[in-house]
């Protein structure tokens, strides 16, 4: 089709009457090279539409957790930053026996998990191996806006070497209450990097503690926990914080009214 009008076009061209004076001469030229303009313009076209790059799709799928039914996750502001996704978390199981099999570290949750006024939040940690360096895990409380920019909880974690941390992550910001302090209370990994801990948080109308294996490794005035750039309440979601490449077995995670 485009090289019947570009040789209609020429056709044309060589049909505009003979000039008789210069004027004539010159206004029969425009007149060819008009016509020649409009045969190429198709060709002209189509090499540039050949050479304009596919456009990409904007609605590709968002990298997913592997998570039991109900439950969240959301990586560490470090983990992010690292390139990693969440894709590279996984979680089987449920509430009676979660399994993180290593990953980024993470905040994993259940909306539906939630605790208020005079409380306790329990589970039975299982260390399955070593990490390196040695990774931490434990439950968290208070959780608010934990799908958003300023999420915030408190968490006591244990490590596979005998110390434990509390911390409270808001936002982009983690500070820390105890950094891994050595308790006789924790069973350090054996030769095999395999250890059992239960870890809890016990919640009632003056205090906050961290009990580990039913000792309390740290305790806190409730006031102190709460106010601004703190906790809004120690009332909230509950879950669980994990270090890097940390593989653990969860059972029996809940919550237990005083």
């Amino acid at each position: 089709m485009r090289r019947v009008r570009r040789q209609e076009a020429l056709t044309v061209a060589r049909q505009v009457v003979r000039p008789t004076t210069a004027r004539g001469a010159m206004t029969a030229v425009r007149a060819v090279v008009v016509m020649a303009a409009i045969a190429a313009a198709p060709q002209a076209t189509a090499r540039a539409q050949a050479r304009r790059p596919a456009a990409v799709s904007s609605t590709a799928a968002a990298p997913v957790a592997t998570l039991p039914t109900g439950w969240k996750a959301r990586l560490d502001p470090q983990e992010e930053k690292a390139g990693r996704t969440l894709a590279d978390v996984k979680v089987e199981g449920d509430s009676a026996a979660l399994h993180v099999t290593g990953g980024p570290a993470a905040t994993l949750w259940n909306p539906a998990d939630t605790a208020s006024a005079a409380f306790t939040v329990w589970g039975s940690f299982t260390q399955r191996r070593a990490s390196t360096p040695p990774g931490s895990y434990g439950p968290f409380i208070g959780g608010t806006s934990l799908d958003g920019k300023e999420y915030n909880y408190l968490y006591c974690a244990v490590f596979g070497n005998g110390v434990f941390s509390v911390k409270h992550r808001f936002g982009g910001e983690l500070h820390t209450l105890v950094e891994r302090k050595a308790s006789g209370a924790i069973r350090r990994a054996d030769a095999s990097g395999k250890a059992s801990n239960a870890i809890s948080w016990s919640v009632d109308q003056s205090n906050v503690s961290c009990l580990i294996n039913g000792t309390a490794v740290a305790t806190f005035p409730r006031a102190l926990v709460i106010g601004p750039g703190k906790l809004e309440s120690t009332d909230g979601i509950f879950g669980i914080h994990i270090d890097r490449d940390v593989d653990v077995r969860i059972a029996e995670f809940g919550r237990r009214r005083r």
